[in-house]
């Protein structure tokens, strides 16, 4: 009779245990929750409808003829004496030396004007983007290029959409100078993370590319944002590219300023070709945020620590060593921030989650952010990689109507994105 009651005892005992531990997880799981939730619940979640032609392009194609886009354009297209045909930092793997350009004939020239760059302006309208002197493109390789990029558009059964170890998230970093109105997409990164082969491809698609972005309407690959939001960019992009745009973060230059502010800074080396272009951005900044004409300049070149608002004028720098140079810069300032990142302690994370989370905008649905946030920490163990679109000598520099445009080969630079994102090397 003892021993029956002894093990009734030992029984509820053990029971009474389990019950506790199982009371207590239980507590901390919902603690959790309801800690990442009010992160979660600062950024603002959208629902893009999937199939569905919804983004209108407008009645024309022309963006450049209206009064916005010639606006936005017209601030950011202003350096009158930039050293934009310059041979330096042509390409992504190029430091030095010119762009060797075979699918044109032709690349840019090695400029021997001035390095210096003096009365930066952003009030100015001049379109300097690309190579002044260039020839427009005749009607007949304009035809010739459309019809190019209507059948590469138009052949929808070569999408990458099948290997579920990919995730392509779509990094949007529009130049918007109002926190109420969507800009162009200044920069365009397509983050790949590819769970297999454990590794983060960051592939730049140069704002400058000329394709489809709704039928039979062609433009610069910048423009399809400020015309459709995220939905028409992700949809070109997959069109054009036949890359599967799983889902997209969007920000814009504040939230820029405040994530690097928020990881205490990163370490860049400017050069002095580089540094009043980079002064002139910043004065653009000082007007927009009211600080003072001269705050945050930067004043001697070689490796330095810079805070947000620097880095932003660094990484927006095209006019030495053209978007080529720009976007490098671009994925060279996201790598820092995602080695910063790896080396944060909690209180650290928190702080920057608190502050860039409520300025960014996602497709993400709540129970995939949770998902990703849980495999964050294998992620920060992976590879991170570099590609650039369009590759080395795989492009041409046109002008068509107005616009300083790259005509590319798509059929090539979709091949190295496959092989970059999805291959072993």
């Amino acid at each position: 009779m003892n021993k029956s009651g002894n093990k009734r005892r030992i029984r509820r005992i053990i029971a009474a245990i389990l019950l506790s531990i199982t009371g207590v997880l239980l507590v901390l799981a919902v603690g959790a929750y309801l800690y990442i939730h009010s992160f979660i619940n600062k950024m603002k979640l959208v629902d893009l409808p999937e199939g569905e032609d919804i983004y209108a392009y407008g009645a024309g194609s022309d963006m450049e003829d209206t009064a916005e886009y010639e606006g936005l354009m017209a601030s950011d297209n202003s350096l009158q004496n930039g050293d934009y045909n310059s041979g330096e930092d042509m390409n992504c793997e190029i430091e030095d030396g010119v762009q060797s350009n075979a699918f044109s004939g032709a690349g840019y020239a090695d400029d021997s004007a001035s390095n210096s760059i003096s009365n930066f302006s952003l009030d100015s309208a001049a379109d300097i983007d690309g190579n002044e002197n260039e020839a427009y493109a005749s009607d007949a390789e304009i035809a010739l290029l459309e019809d190019k990029i209507r059948r590469n558009a138009a052949d929808a059964g070569s999408l990458f959409s099948d290997d579920k170890d990919v995730l392509n998230i779509l990094l949007i970093g529009s130049d918007s100078r109002s926190r109420s109105k969507r800009g162009l997409s200044d920069s365009m990164i397509l983050l790949s993370i590819n769970r297999d082969k454990k590794r983060i491809v960051a592939t730049s698609l140069l704002r400058d590319i000329y394709l489809e972005i709704a039928d039979n309407n062609y433009n610069r690959l910048n423009t399809a944002y400020a015309s459709g939001g995220a939905g028409l960019l992700m949809d070109t992009i997959e069109k054009n590219f036949k890359v599967k745009v799983d889902k997209y973060i969007g920000i814009d230059f504040y939230a820029f300023i405040d994530v690097i502010d928020a990881i205490g800074g990163i370490t860049l080396n400017i050069t002095s070709k580089e540094i009043p272009v980079i002064n002139g951005y910043i004065d653009e900044l000082n007007k927009l945020l009211g600080d003072d004409k001269g705050e945050d300049y930067i004043y001697e070149a070689g490796e330095q620590y810079v805070n947000g608002k620097q880095a932003l004028g660094y990484s927006r720098v095209r006019y030495i060593g053209t978007d080529f140079g720009r976007t490098k810069r671009q994925r060279r300032v996201l790598e820092l921030i995602y080695e910063k990142i790896k080396k944060l302690k909690m209180t650290e994370l928190n702080k920057l989650l608190d502050v860039f989370l409520p300025k960014v905008t996602t497709n993400f649905k709540e129970s995939e952010i949770l998902f990703q946030l849980f495999k964050l920490p294998d992620y920060l163990k992976y590879d991170f990689e570099q590609l650039c679109i369009p590759v080395e000598g795989s492009y041409k520099n046109m002008r068509i109507r107005g616009m300083a445009v790259l005509g590319i080969d798509f059929e090539k630079n979709i091949s190295e994105l496959y092989k970059k994102v999805y291959l072993t090397d």
